[in-house]
């Protein structure tokens, strides 16, 4: 079951460090996964962020050659 969604630019997907945030558009709250084309990339937190929801990142589980 996929709880949240958001859109992220390959720019900024490769910019992610702990700390950054994923504006959502939906409205989850708790633990959370990030994943791209199925593959798990970070763990961290959904909930409100600055007045929005968002993925906090917490840890970087994977990564890999973008090329």
């Amino acid at each position: 079951v996929v709880l949240g969604r958001g859109t992220l630019p390959v720019p900024r997907l490769l910019e992610l460090r702990v700390g950054s945030l994923v504006p959502l558009s939906t409205k989850v709250d708790g633990e959370g996964e990030l994943k791209v084309a199925g593959q798990g990339i970070a763990l961290g937190t959904c909930g409100l962020r600055h007045g929005r929801t968002a993925f906090e990142v917490r840890s970087i589980t994977m990564r890999g050659d973008p090329w």
